[in-house]
């Protein structure tokens, strides 16, 4: 299974599949896997190259139903937008380790009612965890979930807008380190805190966590940063206001199954 869409869909709409090593490499060569319902155990050493596991274990547009689920995936997955928004819409995944890296790798990851347990040495790039965990229904919170980030996420604007408006990050380590990673992170709490047990060893260089939420974020987020949310906006913001509601689908439609 080499070669670009080698492995698109794979175990998907109920699908199984035990493991997947040493294949499926290739642009797009995982998109889509374990979707609707589907299960995939393991995966190892497998689906790299851009959009690699793009939307793996999604779920469908009613959020609570039909999402996949993705056990362990392990220096895997790596490449341009490689897990982006996986995990969307009520899929979940149990363990990230050593994957995901490239630009923008798992941005939108756990978004909508998505579950990531653990997300370690991983999604490294520029915007590499941009908008993970966010939930973008306003003033609600919603099941967008992800339990820890650690050592990953590295990367200009790695970690922006993370858990935004209402999506939750129970702790952060050893993470977010780069010009912006933490702008507007834990931002537009709906209820409780977005990032609950804060961050740690993460956001330590000047003014990454402008606009961040400082309920969130430690006082002093960052060597030089200020300890509270400056009155003047950064001059970047994200680049699509979350609307009141949800949308139907992904930013980019997932393509349907054969």
């Amino acid at each position: 299974c080499e070669g670009d869409s080698a492995c698109e869909y794979a175990a998907g709409d109920g699908g199984y599949i035990g493991r997947v090593e040493n294949g499926c490499r290739g642009d797009y060569s995982c998109q889509e896997a374990a979707e609707y319902e589907g299960i995939i155990t393991e995966i190892v050493n497998s689906c790299h190259d851009t959009e690699a596991c793009k939307y793996a274990a999604i779920g469908i547009d009613d959020y609570y139903l039909g999402g996949g689920r993705i056990y362990s995936i392990h220096d895997s997955c790596v490449g341009t937008k490689a897990c982006y928004n996986a995990a969307y819409y009520s899929g979940e995944i149990e363990t990230i380790s050593s994957s995901c890296s490239g630009t923008s790798s798992c941005a939108g990851m756990a978004n909508y009612f998505g579950v990531v347990d653990e997300v370690s040495n991983s999604c490294h790039g520029t915007k590499a965890c941009y908008d993970t965990s966010a939930c973008e229904l306003e003033n609600l919170q919603c099941g967008s979930y992800i339990t820890q980030i650690l050592n990953s996420c590295h990367g200009e604007e790695g970690c922006y807008a993370m858990a935004f408006d209402g999506g939750f990050v129970r702790g952060v380590q050893g993470a977010c380190n780069a010009i912006n990673a933490c702008h507007y992170a834990g931002s537009e709490a709906a209820g409780n805190d977005d990032i609950s047990s804060g961050i740690a060893y993460c956001c330590n260089n000047p003014y990454e966590c402008e606009n961040a939420d400082d309920e969130s974020l430690p006082g002093t987020c960052g060597t030089n940063s200020p300890t509270t949310k400056p009155t003047v906006s950064p001059t970047t913001s994200p680049s699509k206001k979350p609307t009141s509601t949800p949308t139907k689908s992904p930013t980019e439609t997932p393509t349907s199954s054969p």
